[in-house]
């Protein structure tokens, strides 16, 4: 149950942002692409796949970037709904509890560069996996 609390209360703080950024993305289409498949006989799906999402790979990868990012360092959230519990507890908690409550500096300092380098390769890998799907 507060596994999923957690969940919903970081969707709620991410999703607005996701929003506004697919919003402004999809508002960036021209609509002369819609009129071109909807002569061509396309369907709404197929207008989705193929001109929508393609338009917009830019926007989700920024999206999904910042998504993992704000995953992979959730602290805040945690501890207000679930306090330093050893089951609840993320990498970024992790890092605090060793660096200033065990005192052990190195290890809790080890950590969050691990955390920085994770949200680091997530964003790298989003925006390498869009440059491809740019290419072809």
């Amino acid at each position: 149950m507060t596994i999923n609390l957690i969940l919903l209360v970081l969707l709620w703080k991410s999703l607005p942002l996701a929003t506004v950024i697919t919003l402004a993305a999809m508002q960036s289409v021209p609509s002369e692409l819609y009129e071109a498949a909807r002569m061509d006989g396309a369907t709404a799906f197929q207008r989705l796949v193929y001109v929508t999402l393609p338009s917009i790979a830019p926007a989700i990868a920024i999206v999904l970037s910042i998504a993992s990012i704000i995953a992979l360092n959730a602290f805040d959230e945690i501890v207000v709904i679930a306090g330093f519990r050893s089951d609840t507890r993320s990498l970024a908690m992790e890092a605090y509890v060793k660096a200033f409550q065990f005192l052990d500096l190195g290890y809790g300092s080890a950590i969050a560069y691990v955390l920085f380098f994770a949200g680091a390769l997530c964003s790298v890998a989003y925006m390498r996996n869009l440059y491809r799907e740019m290419q072809k």
